[in-house]
């Protein structure tokens, strides 16, 4: 059976708004799909059993626990407003993909820079880059281009030094470790790789 305070007859000294706000503090124990139209506080522990869906706004007083954030349908990103020390902060959360680039040929003993086309039409998007150097054929050893040798020898052995908007521009250390003819193979051979963290 529904109840609506519309139809409901409570009683000449009871008024509709006295049952309205009966409604509105009435706990909800509901295994079907249930749509929330208009602001709505809950002040207590609440345990959502499957997927809330927000189409516009829903502000969280106290703590928000999520074992996942899926991505919407929308391309905007997801705002959360997080609290820490007194302090509020609108952090975006967006899905991070991955572009694997090859540097190709570069032989780093006679050549410091290589240049390498990234293919993004926004860099904007771009988060972060790593780039790891091979040795020549035949060589097992692979190194990121921006380590030190050693403990000893924490020098960086070379850089990523900018990224336009056609290029990563690469650069090693002169008389440094790849500053070597370990790493002088050319003839089709790749150097390594550039590996690009960026947002849709």
């Amino acid at each position: 059976m529904a109840f609506s305070s519309a139809t409901i007859s409570v009683g000449e000294t009871t008024k509709k708004s006295h049952f309205d706000q009966l409604l509105d503090n009435t706990i909800s124990l509901k295994s079907e799909n249930m749509t929330i139209n208009g602001e709505k506080t809950f002040a207590s522990a609440t345990a959502f059993q499957d997927k809330i869906a927000v189409e516009q706004t829903a502000t969280f007083n106290s703590s928000l626990k999520a074992s996942s954030i899926e991505s919407r349908t929308s391309t905007a990103g997801v705002l959360l407003g997080i609290g820490y020390g007194g302090q509020s902060a609108t952090v975006g959360v967006a899905t991070m993909r991955c572009k694997i680039l090859e540097i190709g040929e570069w032989n780093m003993d006679a050549t410091a820079q290589k240049i390498v086309p990234h293919g993004f039409s926004d860099i904007n998007k771009i988060r972060r880059l790593e780039t790891f150097v091979r040795m020549d054929s035949g060589l097992t050893s692979v190194r990121n281009l921006m380590w030190g040798v050693s403990n000893t020898n924490t020098t960086t052995q070379g850089t990523i030094s900018q990224i336009d908007n056609t290029n990563v521009y690469l650069y090693r250390l002169n008389g440094g470790l790849f500053d070597a003819t370990t790493f002088n193979q050319v003839a089709g051979f790749n150097r390594g790789w550039i590996t690009i963290w960026f947002v849709d």
